[in-house]
């Protein structure tokens, strides 16, 4: 039996689900009650911050972010870094800005920070982010004080790392790569 292009289509939409039924769960339960004292921790240490650095995810750009985040984070100047783009497909880079502009998000750097790609953007951003905002009684203090956050394994540690070889020449070094395959182990 051969199925013409209508049927087919029909048939994908008679299987397609509109909606997500819970089953009477309550939805915020999966927020885990370390997430939640980490996010009262950060509303504290507000005041304290001149940057916010939200780190991400480069290969999911558009989703996996927390949306507690941007509540959070109020009227300070934001940096979204989505890291690990080497992983990532960028040929719709473009198109990524513009839907996290869209957003609200004007100020979007890629990064690789295993390889120190593009970091360099990160601390002139931060600069020019501070330098247009006010900074609360504290006009006369050079020293910024940034806070980096994001969800687990996106590469916040890689970046402080990253920026601290690249300013203070200090940090792990990066990992170097083989100049040889490795030979085979021999029984």
């Amino acid at each position: 039996m051969k199925l013409i292009p209508l049927a087919l289509c029909s048939a994908a939409r008679a299987a397609w689900r509109e909606s997500f039924p819970l089953g009477g769960r309550d939805v915020a339960r999966w927020f885990p009650g370390h997430m939640a004292k980490g996010l009262k921790k950060m509303q504290s240490s507000l005041k304290l911050v001149d940057c916010i650095i939200e780190v991400h995810d480069a290969r999911i750009p558009l989703s996996g972010r927390n949306p507690l985040f941007q509540e959070t984070l109020g009227i300070k100047p934001h940096l979204l870094i989505l890291n690990k783009m080497d992983l990532a497909d960028l040929k719709e880079q473009q198109k990524i800005i513009q839907h996290l502009e869209g957003e609200g998000l004007k100020n979007v750097i890629f990064t690789n920070c295993i390889k120190d790609e593009n970091i360099k953007q990160v601390i002139p951003k931060v600069t020019e982010l501070v330098g247009s905002s006010y900074r609360y009684h504290r006009g006369e203090n050079v020293e910024f004080c940034i806070m980096v956050i994001g969800v687990p394994n996106v590469g916040k540690s890689s970046l402080i790392n990253s920026l601290r070889r690249q300013h203070l020449r200090k940090g792990p070094p990066l990992p170097l790569q083989p100049l040889c395959p490795p030979l085979p182990l021999q029984p």
